[in-house]
């Protein structure tokens, strides 16, 4: 006869596995909705994949523009465009989709992972069990996170990167192994996405905090090792360069920090901001400032990466992924430090309920809307009346899309850092109404919303989106 206690507990570890994973419907809906795929950064990433499978190396140059067609481009998510391009070989319109579902799997089963994993804290919980304050915190990162994971945007993609680096880093054991671990993800995470350098940095605190025990040391090793491994890319120190002028804000980055949403500052954009996201940043704030009593490295990292949240919106991703591995330990002592007994979970059961519902969620909400478009209609039928060799400048946003359907060639495009500074000054300037630069840069069309301020030329409507011939130059 099994003791009603065993029954009872049973019970709670099911229903706390299948709420974990029932948290995934509102992600599920955005991934099987059936709006547009409107961030262009994936077919971006993606023509620049089949440049490289076509020509058989990493893309070097701004191939795809006619206002800087030699200048440098060093493609730091050029891992995740060889990625996304194979992908799209194999499953063609199905290919946004099935990469964001890909992406947001993998995250959701780490989450889940990290969260019922064995306490860092010494002796609790017991074996084979993992806290409550764990799954409470890898909801709250779900809640926060999951609506970014509806676009495969190369950020999106790249977010399994940090999440694995800080697990590593501040998980409950450290050894050679592990180190071996660091090392490989180092190498594959400097040649997927320029948010790498914060590898290092995580380890770096690790080791700061574990000095005087015998991980210490390989958590500093796995920190320099990280630094070093990052320089086996094809660009070089030339990638790391890039990433600095982008955290600086020198050179074009400069320019689009003052012109895109994403590089601004969070006060700046604030009429733009989800409520919830606002929330959640100011619940990790609590929690970060709450950890600086028992864990000051820790407290000190995850303030760090919520200034550069505040700094640039673009971070907010990144800070509150690694907020689960970060935070667990403090938020676990804190517990009992108020007098709390943490229920203890089983951690098998938890996760078998929560893998059980995540995939009835992604079953019920995504499949059958399969499958979704791949962009806006109007925006492709006026793509597709580009001719062959055309020279356009797009409204920004859309420039991703005329790269990756269409030979035309663009004026300038959201990848921002293969342009010199001047062209990109230029487009921005059109956008903004001033046409001066057409003529002067050679273009030969122009893409924008229908009721825009429009060049003179002659004009097509295509339903929301308006195709302007300009002059021969």
């Amino acid at each position: 006869m099994v003791h009603p206690g065993v029954v009872e507990s049973r019970c709670r570890d099911g229903l706390l596995g299948l709420a974990f994973g029932a948290l995934l419907a509102p992600t599920a809906f955005h991934l099987g909705s059936r709006a547009p795929y409107a961030d262009p950064d994936f077919f971006w990433a993606t023509s620049a994949g089949r440049w490289m499978f076509q020509h058989g190396g990493v893309i070097r140059q701004n191939v795809f523009s006619f206002t800087a067609p030699e200048h440098p481009w060093v493609f730091h998510e050029w891992g995740l465009g060889v990625l996304a391009a194979g992908v799209e070989a194999l499953l063609g319109a199905h290919a946004p989709l099935a990469l964001a579902l890909f992406a947001c799997v993998t995250v959701f089963v780490a989450l889940l992972f990290v969260a019922t994993r064995e306490s860092v804290l010494p002796g609790e919980p017991a074996a084979g069990t993992a806290s409550a304050a764990g799954l409470a915190l890898a909801a709250l990162v779900m809640v926060a996170v999951g609506p970014f994971f509806a676009v495969p945007r190369p950020t999106v993609l790249a977010a399994v990167f940090p999440l694995a680096a800080a697990s590593l880093a501040f998980g409950p054991r450290f050894e050679v192994r592990h180190l071996a671990w660091a090392v490989v993800l180092q190498l594959g995470w400097a040649n997927a996405h320029g948010s790498f350098p914060l590898g290092p940095v995580f380890f770096a605190v690790a080791a700061f905090e574990a000095r005087g025990s015998e991980r210490w040391r390989l958590l500093g090793l796995a920190s320099v090792l990280g630094a070093l491994v990052s320089l086996a890319n094809p660009y070089g120190w030339q990638l790391h360069r890039l990433v600095f002028a982008y955290l600086m804000g020198a050179g074009p980055a400069s320019v689009a920090h003052d012109h895109l949403l994403e590089f601004q500052s969070l006060f700046s954009v604030l009429h733009v901001v989800q409520e919830t996201d606002l929330v959640m940043l100011v619940l990790l704030a609590l929690l970060s400032l709450v950890a600086l009593r028992t864990h000051p490295a820790r407290g000190a990292l995850m303030l760090l990466l919520i200034a550069m949240t505040v700094r640039q919106q673009r971070h907010y991703v990144v800070a509150m992924i690694v907020a689960l591995p970060v935070l667990r330990a403090p938020a676990e002592h804190r517990f009992r430090a108020l007098g709390f007994d943490p229920s203890r979970v089983g951690r098998a059961r938890v996760r078998r309920a929560a893998l059980v519902a995540g995939a009835v969620m992604l079953a019920v909400f995504t499949l059958p809307r399969l499958p979704a478009p791949l962009a806006d209609p109007d925006l492709a039928r006026a793509i597709a009346a580009l001719p062959d060799g055309a020279r356009v400048h797009a409204t920004f946003g859309a420039n991703g899309f005329v790269i990756a359907t269409s030979r035309a060639r663009v004026f300038y495009d959201e990848r921002n850092d293969p342009y010199p500074e001047s062209v990109a000054v230029d487009a921005f300037a059109v956008d903004a109404g001033d046409f001066d630069a057409l003529a002067r840069r050679g273009a030969t069309h122009v893409l924008r919303r229908t009721g825009s301020m429009l060049p003179p030329g002659a004009m097509e409507e295509l339903g929301e989106w308006t195709l302007v011939s300009l002059d021969a130059p």
